[in-house]
């Protein structure tokens, strides 16, 4: 080994023990931040796949499909895996691959949902979710509940709330032909500790169907089951006034209802309130002639004008963001707009230790994302003066 080798090995050993350190200050803090709680009011938390908060960090899945996990405190990002002179770019062989279908940290161990693709030999299709569970870093993995033709695909929102996670599956229907197909969704739970898998009840069953978990608020979870009776064929090769019309035909087929599950009654019914524009953080959200009224969970209604419920709207540590119009608002001070320090490539991904955890992509002319950066910022630096 001549000069130049050696100082490219020792600086290759070098980044591999800061990897390892790394990765071993991650999972200090992963095993110290997973619990459990009883009651949805105080741990209920939504959970995707690829932007899982914890009380000290986040899972996010990258554009290698990788699970990362992102420190709030230092704000070192670790791909998860611990094995040495790993490249992390094979998933045959790195413990980062795979895990990142809604994983669940919980106590120190990590539960996620993986889904294969089933047709068989009359060209039925179907999915058979697993459920698993591994150590922190990917390693020791094992099934352990299957989910027969069930689907519970990577963009589907769960909520989180104690020992249980809340969800819906879709089983798809064999429908032939060029349409989004005939599907069943159901609601379901999953107990951690008791390893106990429920179907709750059946929320939609037609074309075009779908569901959208908004979120808890006053111990019970609220949610959207969308699904149309009429079977639309889309467009193939068509131009973009035949996607138009595909979509505005769709859209007036399409039937929603709003329900709201209850765990004391383990029961599903229509919700009695307005149709959501945001449930979390103690708030339901919904539209009125007059702006967006915000119901506290304990307290009397806000209302703020100016805001309207197709807006990208999140509440984070009692302020609520507009992503869309970039303002803030704080229902403490009656509803009085803020402007929001925050550019286009940016978003607010969590509120930690006082601090706003804040994302930012950075992508090329054609969408590539090229880069993917976290910062934290302070309230005083995000939040601007009042509007009048």
């Amino acid at each position: 080994m001549n000069a130049t080798d050696n100082m490219r090995y020792i600086k290759m050993k070098k980044n591999e023990c800061l990897a390892l350190v790394l990765l071993s200050a991650a999972l200090s803090i992963l095993t110290g931040c997973s619990k459990k709680s009883d009651t949805m009011q105080n741990n209920a938390r939504l959970i995707w796949s690829y932007s899982n908060i914890t009380d000290n960090g986040m899972f996010y899945s990258d554009d290698e499909e990788r699970l990362n996990f992102l420190d709030f405190e230092s704000m070192n990002t670790t791909v998860l895996c611990s094995k040495p002179n790993c490249a992390h770019n094979d998933s045959q062989t790195c413990s980062s691959f795979g895990i990142s279908n809604h994983p669940i940290l919980y106590d120190n161990k990590l539960y996620y949902f993986d889904v294969e693709h089933v047709i068989d030999k009359d060209e039925n299709y179907k999915d058979i979710t697993t459920i698993y569970r591994s150590e922190t870093d990917g390693t020791g993995r094992m099934p352990l509940y299957k989910a027969d033709d069930m689907s519970i695909a990577p963009y589907y929102r769960m909520i989180l709330t104690g020992d249980t996670a809340y969800f819906y599956t879709t089983k798809y229907g064999n429908d032939k032909g060029n349409s989004t197909g005939y599907d069943i969704g159901y609601f379901c739970s999953y107990n951690i500790p008791a390893d106990e898998f429920k179907v709750i009840d059946k929320i939609y069953e037609g074309y075009h169907s779908g569901a959208w978990l908004h979120g808890a608020w006053n111990g019970k979870i609220y949610f959207t089951a969308s699904c149309s009776e009429k079977k639309i064929d889309v467009p193939i090769g068509g131009d973009k006034e035949a996607f138009d019309k595909f979509h505005e035909e769709m859209e007036k087929a399409t039937v929603s209802e709003y329900m709201v599950y209850d765990p004391e009654t383990n029961s599903i019914t229509r919700s009695e309130l307005p149709d959501p524009a945001y449930v979390g953080e103690g708030f339901y959200a919904y539209e009125k002639e007059s702006g967006l009224a915000l119901l506290p969970e304990n307290g009397d209604e806000i209302v703020l004008s100016g805001y309207k419920k197709k807006d990208s709207l999140y509440i984070f540590n009692g302020i609520m963001f507009n992503i869309t119009d970039k303002t803030c608002v704080k229902p403490s001070e009656g509803g009085a707009k803020r402007s929001l320090n925050i550019s286009g490539s940016q978003s607010i991904e969590a509120f930690h230790n006082g601090s706003y955890i804040i994302k930012e992509v950075t992508v090329d002319d054609n969408g590539t994302v090229l880069d993917t950066k976290y910062k934290k910022t302070t309230e005083a630096e995000l939040v601007g003066e009042k509007i009048d």
